[in-house]
């Protein structure tokens, strides 16, 4: 049995998505059961305290919020935070790579150049969730429907 791809969606592309509306990329990856979504105490707490923020909390209704919610609920595997990392140059988003190291994760999907700039932590790629677009389609047409099988090779 061949291992899913696991990935970390950091908390700027959750907001991008409540903004825009556009849940259904990640929500069709999500329910096709070819990636686990990985989730930390940590990021939950970010994602609630900027969603939450005013000045953004005018931009989309409570039912888009509680969309957001479900479907991490519905999706993700919570891993604790056991190793402290430092590497990160702005130290807020540390635990993003803490959470990449223990969970072993394949993809770090994020917009934030303090992450990206690092483009690679252990096992995990750091890209940009059209990167991993690009990635899913190629491995789609590669392999006959199987978006991920490569990567659940690796």
């Amino acid at each position: 049995m061949t291992q899913k791809c696991r990935i970390i969606i950091d908390t700027n592309l959750w907001i991008s998505f409540l903004l825009t509306k556009r849940f259904d990329f990640i929500d069709k990856l999500l329910d096709s059961g070819e990636l686990e979504l990985v989730f930390c105490n940590e990021l939950l707490a970010e994602l609630v305290d900027v969603a939450d923020r005013p000045k953004l909390r005018k931009f989309f209704s409570t039912e888009d919020w509680m969309l957001m919610f479900e479907i991490i609920e519905r999706y993700a595997i919570y891993v604790p935070i056991v190793s402290s990392v430092t590497l990160c140059r702005d130290a807020k988003d540390n635990f993003l790579l803490s959470l990449a190291q223990d969970a072993r994760v394949n993809y770090l999907l994020t917009g934030d150049n303090d992450l990206l700039m690092l483009k690679t932590f252990g096992v995990t790629r750091i890209i940009l969730i059209t990167e991993f677009q690009a990635i899913i389609a190629h491995q789609f047409t590669k392999n006959n429907g199987n978006a991920l099988d490569k990567q659940n090779k690796e």
